[in-house]
């Protein structure tokens, strides 16, 4: 996995989540429309099922966010420049864009895409090096 993809699950991660929990709220709605709705307790049975596979698939993905979070944030802290760190964070944690990162760095837009480049190379480095560690039995 190259590292824009390995830093990118992080915030697809959580927009899994919102989905899901936009979802779970329509479903609350539907729930509640059909309660005050006679006749209609097999509808009303099958969106509670729905309902609860929601925030069990919310809870599970909540939990793998966090781990990526965990693993995420120990990458990034292992890249020795404070601002490829600021940058990374900036982008992949806060889902900042690149344009947003420059403002809010004090820094041109082309400086920055060269930053997000060499931090970049910097987490491929430190992946490359993870993967070997894991391949050797290292941790």
């Amino acid at each position: 996995m190259n590292p824009k993809d390995y830093l990118r699950q992080y915030r697809e991660t959580v927009a899994r989540i919102q989905s899901l929990t936009d979802h779970r709220e329509e479903l609350r709605t539907e729930c509640d429309s059909l309660k005050r709705q006679s006749g209609e307790r097999v509808r009303l049975d099958a969106a509670v099922a729905h309902l609860v596979d929601t925030d069990e698939e919310i809870e599970r993905q909540t939990d793998r966010m966090k781990l990526l979070q965990q693993e995420v944030s120990r990458i990034i802290l292992m890249v020795t420049d404070a601002d490829r760190r600021i940058l990374l964070t900036l982008v992949y944690i806060e889902g900042r864009s690149l344009v947003e990162t420059a403002d809010i760095m004090s820094y041109s837009y082309r400086q920055t895409k060269r930053i997000h480049r060499e931090a970049l190379h910097d987490v491929a480095g430190i992946l490359a090096q993870d993967a070997h560690a894991s391949r050797s039995g290292a941790v």
